[in-house]
């Protein structure tokens, strides 16, 4: 799995934030808006400031998810790099194993020559590799060295059995992991992409606004530059 490109992303979400900073800034530093109140002003500016502080929110809720992200994608390369170790270890236990089972194969043709028929019969009953070890292990007869291999080569078949199994829980659980946070991630920037949307609604709003306070502006002046004509021609 592969992450997408950070750096394009943090600039996407600082351009966001830039554009509802401006908007603000349209709203509050026009002139004349410092005495209008009203209501389409005032909402406007309190709908980009919400939508400013739920940005910030989602942009900290996104770092969050990714840096969730990258910890599981490089937790399950690790577990994966890990099985590889794994199998190479139980291909190596296979070797081991397929040695033993060599070595008392030469153990049973020479018991077979020496006439120990008692105990070959015992271990030619066993049905499988490892009950024909359970069988050996029950006989004092076999020479230390021969016990002794068969123990290390037993412990370890068992417990690379058990990590192998464990690993490849892990690795599940990883790829899960990994999974979900990937959704977060996508579910965070499909929600930043709605406030785009939404903030191309307001620099649109904003700039209507812009225009009407411009022509009550021009109208006031007018206005006043009447009033002042109108005076000057009094006697």
């Amino acid at each position: 799995m592969v992450f997408g490109d950070d750096h394009n992303d943090q600039m996407y979400h600082r351009r966001l934030v830039a554009l509802v900073l401006l908007a603000l800034l349209f709203v509050a530093l026009l002139p004349g808006f410092a005495h209008a109140t009203t209501p389409a002003i005032e909402k406007a500016k309190k709908e980009a400031q919400e939508l400013l502080a739920l940005l910030d929110q989602m942009n900290q809720e996104l770092g969050a998810a990714t840096e969730e992200y990258n910890y599981a994608n490089q937790q399950l390369k690790d577990t994966q790099a890990a099985v590889k170790k794994t199998g190479r270890e139980l291909k190596q236990a296979q070797t081991d194993l397929a040695f033993a089972q060599g070595a008392l194969d030469v153990r049973l043709v020479g018991m077979y020559k020496a006439g120990k028929t008692d105990l070959l019969s015992v271990l030619l009953d066993a049905t499988s590799f490892t009950e024909l070890i359970s069988r050996l292990d029950q006989f004092e007869r076999l020479g230390r060295r021969d016990a002794t291999l068969i123990d290390q080569v037993k412990a370890y078949r068992d417990q690379e059995s058990e990590r192998k199994a464990q690993l490849e829980s892990q690795m599940e659980q990883q790829k899960v992991y990994a999974e979900q946070a990937e959704a977060a991630r996508h579910k965070i920037l499909d929600q930043v992409a709605k406030q785009n949307k939404a903030l191309a609604g307001k620099e649109a709003q904003i700039a209507k606004l812009k225009k009407e306070e411009a022509a009550r502006q021009a109208k006031l002046a007018a206005e006043a530059r009447a009033r002042k004509a109108f005076l000057a021609s009094r006697p």
